[in-house]
Formats: C-alpha cells, structure tokens, sequence
C-alpha cells in the first residue's frame, strides 16, 4: 500500500477519501433497492387489471430494451457493474412474467366470484 500511495508523490497530490466510495455504495444499493420492486410492481398492475400475461409476453422485447436502458442508468461507469446491475434486473422481470401467469391461473373466473 505504501508503494501505490507513494509512487511520483513529487508529482501528483494522492488524497485517499472514503467519500467517494461511501456515497458510490450508497447510491447503487438504494438504487437497486428501489428497481428490485420490479416484479411487485408488475404484479400488482396485473392484480389491478392494468396488464395481462397477454400483454406482458407479447410485449417481452420491449420489456428487456427498457430494463437494459435502466440498468445503463443505474449508478456505475464500467461495463461490468452495468452488467451486474441489469442482468439480475431481466431474471426479475422474466420471473414476474411467470408469476403473473400462476397467479391468474388461480384467480376465480368473473362469474365464478359472483357466486
């Protein structure tokens, strides 16, 4: 460590700041904290009649090119975090698709509820 911190200290002012990385950290979990919702999100606007599985399926490339443009504005400036961001980000989408689909199965029929 003393190496890296010490290599041409003559000419460049090395500060190390944990400021930075705090706010870094912090953005990125409250950020994914809040896209991680994405399947009660998309469960309930199926709950409320909103979507459909129909629409949800016929509609699933649409659904990976928004989840990929947040994924790239989600904090983080390498290729690899924007990858680790987005790729947990489809596997949530893909599985409220499914569960979307198991919970309309088991939703009573219209006239089944009436009765």
């Amino acid at each position: 460590m003393h190496y890296l911190t010490n290599y041409d200290s003559k000419e460049f002012n090395i500060q190390l700041r944990a400021k930075d990385y705090y706010g870094f950290t912090t953005m990125v979990l409250l950020a994914m904290g809040i896209v991680f919702e994405l399947p009660v999100f998309v469960l309930s606007l199926v709950r409320l009649g909103i979507l459909s599985t129909r629409q949800l399926r016929s509609n699933r490339r649409m659904g990976y090119f928004v989840i990929a443009c947040v994924g790239v504005a989600l904090p983080g400036i390498d290729p690899i975090t924007t990858v680790i961001e987005t790729v947990p980000l489809w596997v949530l989408y893909e599985g409220s698709i499914w569960l979307s689909v198991l919970m309309e199965r088991r939703e009573p029929a219209p006239s089944e509820a009436l009765l």
